[in-house]
């Protein structure tokens, strides 16, 4: 499954919004939710380390896994920091299918005895 996260800066507002997508067929994304976060909130979490900053993204709404939660506080670190583009958009797209296919089985197969 296919998840898109779009973070947009609104410098007229002070905000950070973070909308989360998923692909339900092939190339079409469907709307799951929106959160929206003031600069100063985000700016006093940047500021300490990306642990916080993680923690101050995730909500009940959106509480994407780890792996995933520090590419997106990687993406809003970059847009507060850009300085050429004050009202900056990225995406951010995640496949997981990919983690899928290069994932390791931990678990040993057994075999019943034969008899």
């Amino acid at each position: 499954m296919k998840q898109k996260y779009v973070v947009s800066n609104n410098p007229d507002t002070k905000q950070i919004s973070i909308r989360e997508y998923t692909e339900l067929e092939k190339g079409e994304f469907t709307f799951v939710c929106e959160e929206i976060y003031d600069h100063s909130e985000i700016e006093a979490a940047a500021t300490k380390d990306t642990g916080a900053l993680v923690s101050c993204l995730r909500r009940p709404n959106m509480y994407p896994k780890q792996a995933y939660a520090e590419q997106i506080a990687q993406t809003v670190q970059n847009i507060l920091t850009d300085e050429g583009e004050p009202a900056a958009s990225a995406e951010v797209l995640f496949d997981d299918v990919e983690e899928f296919m290069t994932e390791e089985d931990p678990l040993p197969i057994l075999q019943a005895d034969a008899e």
